[in-house]
C-alpha cells in the first residue's frame, strides 16, 4: 500500500486528506497524485519531484507551493506520519507545527534581554543543585553508579567521577591507586592536575597515567583488574579472626597485615634487635568444611604474591613451586616504623571465599617485644583488563606521605575539548570545528557525531536535519564577537534545556522547523523584507511602548571565572543612567553558564543594559502571504503613514532611472531622499538614492532592475522606513494572514560589543575590609609521621558591611597562590593543613564588601619550625623505697622522678630503663637494659636487693613517636637509711562516711610503718592506738567529735619521729528541716540540703505493726504503707552518727478503689467497717480514747474524745466545703441522736435530707405552715392568699375575698371596705 496524504490548506496542516492506494512497481508520485496547479511532494520526509519512484509502504505527502519558507511544514507531515508522530511531538514535545509553535520558541531568545530592577536572582535550579561541577560548594568528585557520562565542550575544571580506589603496599609503604573518569572522549587536554588544591609537582612519589577518550586507548597500570578493598582492624592473636569477600565471582585476594609500631626487640643499649611473628592464613569456599592452607612469603615484595596452579597448590610468578620454609608466614624485622605485608593468590576459582588469619607464634611477649600484628585489609580481586574506550580517565597511584594521609585527597584538573564534528553539505564531508564556539556546541548537542577509527558515527539527528547554513551564520557572529562556551554536562536532562546554556552565551536560539533545526541569533544584520501600506492589511497598525520605570539600569553577572581558578564570580554592570543615590540595592541577577571569562561577561552585562534603554516600542501588523518571506529574528523595514515613517506603495512603471510610482511624495529643499524597493521575485530590499521628483516619476541614481508592482518606501535618507525585528508570527482570523510582532531594531545595540572591561578600582579607599590577621602553626602526627598546619583567624570591621570572607595561602618560594576557601562573614577561621615543615609561608585574607567588590586584605607570613627531636628530661633523681615481705625478708623500690625538658612543646613521656651494675660492690657483668616503664614524671622499679648498684636512664619520646638522641642518667645504690624519720608533713583528716587521714611520704630514713594515736606515747598498744600503716593514709575510727590525733614514722630501727598533730572538732549536725505531703496510701518526705560534713540522711518510720529504717543520700524520700498513724524521725548522719533529730506525725489515709466511688456504699458501707475496725483496736480494753490528729492535707487539726457510748469531737479549723455529691461523712455519736453544738453552722453547697424535704429544688407541699413564715415584704408572696390577719385578737385587720374589715380593742367589727 502506498499512503498518500494531500494539504489543501498549508496554513491548516492539521487538516488533510489521507488516502490508501495499492502499489505499483516503478510508479512515480505522478501515478498516485495528479492534479492541475503547482504542488510541492515529500516522501518519508524528504522532498521529492514528481517522477520519484517510489517503494511499497512509503507515505506521500503533497501540498501546493506557497511563496517563501514554509516548505518545512510538507517535510514535517511526511516525518511525522513516517515516525509515527515521534517526530512531531516525543522529540520536540510540538503538539502540531504550525508557525505558533516554532515562534513560541525563539521569543525567549530575541527581547529577552530586558531586565527588571527587581529581577530576582536567576539560579540555575536544572544544574547547580545537583552538579558536581557548578554547585556553590565548588568542584567535588562523584563516587557510586547511575551518574552520567559527563561531556565536555570548551575548557572547565572537572573533578571528574571516581571508578575505582585501591590500597596496596610494597611492604614499607601504602600507596592509594585512583581511577577518575572525565567523561567523554575524545579529549584534547587534560592538565594541570591538582591535588588537595596543590600542583601535583608539588607531592613526592605521585604517578599519574592520562587516557583521553580514545576506542583504542590501553590500559592504565594499577587498575587492568578490578579492585574492592575491605577495610579491617583486627589484631591477630592466637585465636582465627575469620572474614568473607564481597562477590561470588573472586578470582584473586589480597591479603594486608600491619604493623603500626614497627616489629623490634629493646636491646640494653636503648637499639633495636630482630624479632619476628609467625602468621597463618587459610582460605576455603563458602560451605565447603575443610580449610585450606595459604602460603605466606617470608620475605616482603614481589614474594607474596603467588598463583594457584591445581587444587590448593601455588607457584610463584617465575612458575617455580613455593618452598615450604620460605613460605611459612615468619615475618622478622628490626624497625619502629610502621610496616605493612601484603600476599596476594592468584588463578582462584571464580566463587566467594572466605579466609581466616591469626598470629601463631611470637619470639616473646614482653614490654622489650613490640610485635603487635593488624590484619587491616581485605581484597577481592576480577580480573577484566577493560580499557574503558571512548571515556577519558585519570590514573593515580600516590604514597601516603605527610603530605597525603587520612581521607582520599581531593582530585581537580583541566580538561579539554577542542572539536566537534560538523557535516559540511558544500564539500559532502565531515569538517572539526571548534568545541567552545556557542553554535557548533549547540549543533552538536542535536547531531551527536563521534569520529571512532576513521569513520564518523552519529548519535544523534541525522546531519540532513539540521541548517547548516544558520549554524555557520551563528557561529560566524560568534567568532567575530569572541563568544565561548566551556562547560561540562555531568547531570542528566532534556535537549531543549541543554541548549539553552550554548543558546545564551552566544545569543542565539535553536528552533525546530518541521524535522529540521535551525536558528536564529541577536546580531547585527540586514533588513530581510520591507512592510509599507501598500502590504499591510488596512487597520492592523498598532502600536506599543513598554516602561521604561521599572528596567534595572544595573546588572550583575555571575559566571565560572578561569582566572580565578573556575570559581564563580560576579561581575557588577553599570548602564549610562546609573545613580548609586537612586538604585536599589539589588541590581538585575544574571546567570551565565559556560561563560569563563570576565571580558565575555562584561560584554553580556553592557547588551544586557544596552537593551534596556533601546528597545522600547513595539509593532504589530498584519500581512498576506508577504509575511512568509521573513521568520523570527529577521529584520524587517515599515513604512506607515499613522507615525510618519516614510511615505509607501507600490512602482507603477519603470523606464530606465525614472521610476513611476502609484502617488506624489512630499520633498522639500535642501534635504536628500532615498527610495527603498522590495523585489517581488527575492525579497530582496535595494536602495535607490533619488536625483530628482517630479510628479509620479522620481529619477534615481542607480541602475537596478525593478519590477512594476514592487512594494516600495520613500523618504528622506535613514527615515525612509523603520528597522524592527520580528519577535513571533502568529494566525490571525483570516486563513491567508498573519500577524507579525516586532520590536524595534538599533544598530547601536551590537556596535559596543568590542569594547573592553573598564578598569575597576577594587581597592576600594576607605571602604569595609580586614582589620586585623592572626596566624599560628602546629604539629601533629602519629608513629614518627608528623605534619603541621596553620590556623588561620581574622577580624572583620566593625560597621558590618563584609559579606564574605576569602583565603588563599602560598609558599614564598612559589609566585602561585593556593585557594583555601570563601567563607560567611560570620565565620572568623580556617585551617590550612597539610603544609611542609621548616617552610616559610604567606596567608591572605581578603573581604567581599556589600558590592561584591574584593578588597586588598591583609597578608602575613608565619615560618614553619623543623621538626627537632625531643629535649633531655630535667633533673632526673631517684628515691628509695623500703619494702618487708610477708616472711620478713626486704626488698626496695626505686622511684625514678624527673621534670619534663626545658622546651616541652611535643614532649610526651619518658622511657626509664636500668642496668645492673654491681652487687655489694662487685661488678655484675654482661647486664642488658632492662624496661621499667614510661611516664611523664615517675618510674617505679620494684623488688631491688639491698647492696646493688644500678644504672638508670630516661630517653625523651615525643608525642609522634620520635625519641630523643640522647638520654639522662643517673647511678644509685639501694641500701638502708637509718636516720630518725622526719615529722610527717601535711597531715590531714577528711570527714565523710569514713575519717580518712593523709600525709607525705617521710623520705629520708627507711620507715617500718606509720602509727596514728590519740595520745603522745607511740609504739603503746593501748585504747589510743587508731592504725599502723605502711602507705600514706589510713582510714580511722573516732569516737569523739573533739580530739588530737598523733601521727609518727616508725623507722625500721625501731626510731620514731617527732609527732605530727592534727586537732579537729566536729560538732554535732542540726536537725534537717521536713516537709511532708500526704498522698493516698502514704506520703512524701522533703529534706532541707544535705551539709557538707554529713554523708547521709536516715529516717526512721514508726507505726503501729512495724518500724522502717531508711537512709539516702537524695532530698527527697517516698514512703507507702496501710492507713493509720505514723511518727518519724530523721536527722543528718556523720562519721560520728545520728545528728539532731526532727519529729513528725503523719496520717496515712485508706486507698479507695475507684469501683467503690459510689456516694451511698462508700458512705454507708466502708466507713461502718472502718468504724468497727477501730472500735475493736481502741476500745476492747480501754473507756476512753483520745487521738489527736495534725497537718492532714486538707490543713485540719481535730481531737476526738470516744467513750463507750459516745463521742466527743472538737474541730479548731473550719473543715472546709463538703460536697454531698462525692464524699460523705456520718458521725454517730449515740444511738438516741445526734447532738452538734456551734456558734455557727454554714451550709453554702446544695444540701441533701432524707425524708424527701427537698425534692427537685422546691419545699415538700405542706412542709412549711403559716405560723413558720415571716414575711416582711408582702411582694415576696404571691398566690391565693384566703384569711389574712394581722393578729389573731383585740385591735386587727382581716383581709378575705373581696372585703376588709377593721376590729378594735373588743374585737368589735369597726370597718368594712368592700362588698358584703
Amino acid at each position: 500500500m502506498i499512503n498518500v496524504i494531500i494539504v489543501n490548506n498549508p496554513f491548516k496542516p492539521e487538516q488533510r486528506d489521507t488516502k490508501y492506494l495499492p502499489f505499483k512497481k516503478g510508479k512515480s508520485i505522478s501515478y498516485y497524485f495528479n492534479a492541475p496547479g503547482e504542488w510541492a511532494y515529500s516522501v518519508n520526509g524528504h522532498e521529492a519531484a514528481p517522477d520519484t519512484v517510489v517503494n511499497d509502504e512509503d507515505y506521500i505527502v503533497v501540498m501546493p507551493r506557497v511563496e517563501g519558507k514554509f516548505f518545512g511544514v510538507l517535510l514535517s507531515i511526511g516525518m511525522a506520519v513516517f515516525t509515527g508522530g515521534i517526530a512531531s511531538g516525543a522529540i520536540f514535545g510540538i503538539q502540531s507545527l504550525i508557525w505558533r509553535s516554532v515562534i513560541a520558541m525563539a521569543v525567549g531568545m530575541i527581547g529577552n534581554a530586558i531586565v527588571s530592577k527587581l529581577t530576582a536572582p536567576k539560579v540555575d535550579r536544572s544544574n547547580s543543585e545537583q552538579s558536581n561541577t557548578y554547585g556553590w560548594g565548588g568542584t567535588e568528585t562523584v563516587t557510586g553508579q547511575g551518574y552520567p557520562l559527563a561531556v565536555t565542550y570548551g575548557r572547565m575544571k572537572s573533578a571528574g567521577l571516581l571508578l575505582s580506589r585501591h590500597v596496596i603496599s610494597d611492604g614499607e609503604k601504602q600507596y592509594l591507586n585512583l581511577l577518575y573518569c572525565a567523561g567523554e572522549g575524545e579529549l584534547s587536554k587534560i592538565e594541570d592536575i591538582r591535588i588537595n588544591a596543590n600542583p601535583i609537582s608539588n607531592y613526592k612519589d605521585v604517578q599519574v597515567d592520562i587516557r583521553k577518550g580514545t576506542n583504542d586507548q590501553t590500559v592504565i597500570p594499577n587498575f587492568n583488574d578490578n579492585f574492592a578493598d575491605q577495610s579491617l582492624n583486627y589484631e591477630l592473636t592466637e585465636s582465627w579472626n575469620t572474614q568473607q569477600v564481597q562477590g561470588d565471582a573472586c578470582d584473586a585476594i589480597e591479603l594486608t597485615v600491619g604493623f603500626p609500631n614497627g616489629l623490634y626487640y629493646s636491646n640494653d643499649s636503648g637499639g633495636a634487635d630482630r624479632t619476628s611473628v609467625t602468621l597463618k592464613a587459610e582460605i576455603r569456599k563458602v560451605g565447603d568444611e575443610s580449610w585450606q592452607a595459604l602460603p605466606l612469603a617470608n620475605q616482603k615484595g614481589m614474594a607474596g604474591h603467588i598463583k594457584r596452579r591445581d587444587a590448593w597448590n601455588f607457584i610463584k610468578s617465575d612458575n617455580s613451586v613455593t618452598n615450604t620454609s620460605d613460605y611459612a608466614g615468619r615475618i622478622e624485622e628490626a624497625t619502629n616504623n610502621a610496616f605493612y605485608r601484603v600476599f596476594r593468590f592468584d588463578n582462584l576459582e571464580k566463587a566467594r571465599y572466605e579466609i581466616r588469619m591469626r598470629c601463631s607464634a611470637k619470639d616473646g611477649k614482653s614490654l622489650r617485644h613490640v610485635n603487635k600484628v593488624y590484619w587491616v585489609q581485605l581484597t577481592q580481586i576480577i580480573y577484566d583488563d577493560f580499557v574503558h574506550p571512548g571515556k577519558a580517565l585519570i590514573g593515580i597511584k600516590a604514597l601516603a606521605t605527610s603530605q597525603l594521609s587520612g581521607t582520599d585527597p581531593k582530585v581537580t584538573w583541566i580538561q579539554e575539548r577542542s572539536e566537534v564534528y560538523v557535516f559540511n553539505p558544500y564539500i559532502n564531508k565531515y569538517e572539526a570545528q571548534p568545541a567552545d564556539n556557542p553554535a557548533w556546541a549547540a549543533y552538536d548537542l542535536i547531531h551527536i557525531c563521534r569520529k571512532i577509527g576513521g569513520e564518523y558515527i552519529v548519535f544523534g539527528q541525522p546531519h540532513m536535519r539540521l541548517d547548516y547554513n544558520a549554524f555557520k551564520a551563528w557561529a560566524d557572529k560568534c567568532k567575530t564577537n569572541g563568544f565561548t562556551f566551556n562547560y561540562i554536562y555531568d547531570t542528566a536532562m532534556r535537549l531543549w534545556d541543554a541548549l539553552k546554556y550554548p543558546e545564551a552565551v552566544g545569543r542565539g536560539k535553536v528552533i525546530p522547523v518541521g524535522t529540521r533545526f535551525t536558528c536564529v541569533s541577536d546580531y547585527q544584520s540586514t533588513p530581510v523584507q520591507l512592510f509599507t501600506v501598500a502590504n499591510i492589511k488596512h487597520g492592523s497598525f498598532t502600536e506599543e511602548f513598554q516602561g521604561v520605570e521599572a528596567r534595572a539600569n544595573s546588572v550583575e553577572i555571575s559566571f565560572l571565572n578561569k582566572d580565578k581558578d573556575y570559581e564563580r564570580d560576579v561581575i557588577p554592570v553599570y548602564g549610562d543612567t546609573y545613580d548609586e543615590s537612586d538604585t536599589l540595592t539589588n541590581p538585575a541577577q544574571v546567570e551565565l553558564m559556560g561563560c569563563t571569562s570576565l571580558e565575555q561577561a562584561y560584554k553580556h552585562g553592557k547588551h544586557f543594559l544596552r537593551c534596556n534603554k533601546y528597545e522600547i516600542r513595539t509593532v504589530t501588523i498584519e500581512a498576506f502571504t508577504d509575511a512568509i518571506a521573513c521568520t523570527v529574528g529577521d529584520i524587517i523595514l515599515i513604512q506607515h503613514d499613522i507615525p510618519e515613517w516614510g511615505e509607501g506603495g507600490r512602482v507603477v512603471a519603470v523606464s530606465g532611472q525614472t521610476i513611476t510610482l502609484d502617488k506624489e511624495v512630499s520633498v522639500q529643499p535642501g534635504k536628500n531622499y532615498q527610495l527603498l524597493i522590495r523585489s517581488n521575485s527575492t525579497d530582496i530590499v535595494s536602495t535607490f538614492n533619488v536625483v530628482n521628483v517630479s510628479g509620479l516619476n522620481v529619477i534615481v541614481k542607480e541602475a537596478i532592475p525593478v519590477q512594476p508592482d514592487a512594494v516600495y518606501a520613500f523618504g528622506e535618507i535613514s527615515k525612509s522606513a523603520k528597522p524592527f525585528r520580528v519577535l513571533a508570527i502568529t494566525k490571525t482570523l483570516s486563513e491567508m494572514t498573519r500577524k507579525i510582532q516586532c520590536m524595534e531594531y538599533y544598530p547601536e545595540l551590537y556596535v559596543s560589543d568590542d569594547g573592553t572591561v573598564p578598569s575597576i578600582d577594587y581597592t576600594n579607599h576607605g571602604a569595609s575590609d580586614i582589620q586585623a590577621v592572626g596566624l599560628v602553626s602546629d604539629v601533629y602526627g602519629a608513629n614518627g609521621i608528623m605534619y603541621s598546619r596553620i590556623g588561620v583567624t581574622w577580624q572583620l570591621p566593625r560597621d558590618g558591611k563584609v559579606s564574605n570572607v576569602v583565603v588563599n595561602y602560598r609558599n614564598v618560594k612559589s609566585d602561585t597562590w593556593t585557594y583555601i576557601g570563601n567563607y560567611p562573614a560570620s565565620t572568623n577561621a580556617t585551617t590550612i593543613s597539610d603544609v611542609l615543615l621548616g617552610a616559610t609561608y604567606e596567608v591572605r585574607v581578603q573581604a567581599i564588601n556589600e558590592l561584591g567588590q574584593l578588597t586588598i586584605g591583609v597578608t602575613k607570613s608565619i615560618a614553619i619550625p623543623k621538626m627537632q627531636t625531643p629535649e633531655d628530661v630535667q633533673n632526673l633523681h631517684v628515691l628509695s623505697r623500703y619494702n618487708q615481705t610477708a616472711d620478713k625478708s626486704v626488698y626496695y623500690d626505686l622511684q625514678v622522678l624527673f621534670d619534663p625538658p626545658s622546651n616541652p612543646a611535643n614532649f610526651d613521656v619518658a622511657e626509664v630503663w636500668y642496668l645492673l651494675k654491681s652487687k655489694s660492690g662487685k661488678p655484675v657483668p654482661g647486664q642488658e637494659w632492662q624496661y621499667a616503664g614510661s611516664s611523664n614524671s615517675q618510674v617505679i622499679i620494684k623488688s631491688l636487693g639491698p647492696g646493688e648498684e644500678y644504672r638508670i636512664k630516661a630517653i625523651s619520646v615525643d608525642r609522634f613517636g620520635n625519641r630523643a638522641e640522647t638520654a639522662q642518667m643517673v647511678d644509685v645504690i639501694v641500701k638502708p637509711m637509718d636516720a630518725i624519720p622526719d615529722m610527717p608533713s601535711n597531715f590531714g583528716i577528711t570527714f565523710s562516711r569514713n575519717a580518712t587521714a593523709s600525709w607525705n611520704e617521710v623520705l629520708n630514713a627507711d620507715v617500718e610503718y606509720y602509727e596514728l594515736r590519740t595520745d603522745n606515747n607511740p609504739g603503746k598498744d593501748t585504747n589510743a592506738l587508731l592504725a599502723r600503716v605502711k602507705g600514706t593514709s589510713a582510714v580511722l575510727t573516732l569516737t569523739k567529735r573533739a580530739d588530737t590525733v598523733y601521727l609518727y614514722a616508725r623507722s625500721t630501727l625501731g626510731k620514731y619521729s617527732t609527732a605530727a598533730t592534727y586537732e579537729y572538732n566536729v560538732p554535732q549536725l542540726a536537725a534537717p528541716e521536713l516537709v511532708v505531703k500526704n498522698q493516698l496510701g502514704g506520703f512524701n518526705l522533703y529534706f532541707s540540703t544535705k551539709p557538707a560534713q554529713a554523708y547521709a540522711i536516715r529516717c526512721h518510720v514508726i507505726g503501729d505493726e512495724r518500724t522502717d529504717d531508711f537512709e539516702t543520700t537524695s532530698t527527697m524520700l517516698t514512703y507507702s504503707n496501710s492507713a493509720g498513724i505514723y511518727r518519724i524521725r530523721c536527722s543528718f548522719v556523720d562519721v560520728f552518727g545520728d545528728g539532731l533529730v526532727n519529729e513528725k506525725q503523719v496520717v496515712i489515709k485508706t486507698q479507695i478503689d475507684a469501683s467503690l466511688l459510689d456516694l451511698e456504699s462508700l458512705g454507708l458501707n466502708k466507713v461502718d467497717e472502718r468504724i468497727k475496725e477501730l472500735d475493736k483496736k481502741f476500745n476492747t480494753n480501754s473507756e476512753e480514747t483520745t487521738r489527736r490528729i495534725t497537718n492532714l492535707a486538707s490543713h485540719t487539726e481535730s481531737r476526738i474524745t470516744e467513750l463507750a457510748g459516745s463521742i466527743d469531737l472538737q474541730v479548731k479549723k473550719s473543715i472546709g466545703e463538703i460536697d454531698g455529691g462525692e464524699l460523705v461523712s456520718r458521725i454517730n455519736l449515740s444511738q438516741s441522736g445526734v447532738y452538734i453544738a456551734g456558734k455557727l453552722i454554714h451550709i453554702t453547697g446544695a444540701t441533701k435530707f432524707d425524708d424527701n424535704v427537698i425534692v427537685n429544688k422546691m419545699i415538700q407541699a405542706k412542709a412549711v405552715t403559716a405560723d413558720k413564715l415571716q414575711v416582711e415584704n408582702l411582694a415576696a408572696v404571691s398566690g391565693t392568699i384566703g384569711l389574712l390577719r394581722s393578729k389573731e385578737t383585740g385591735a386587727r385587720v382581716e383581709i378575705e375575698d373581696n372585703l376588709i374589715t377593721g376590729f378594735d380593742d373588743d374585737n368589735n367589727p369597726r370597718i368594712k371596705l368592700g362588698c358584703w
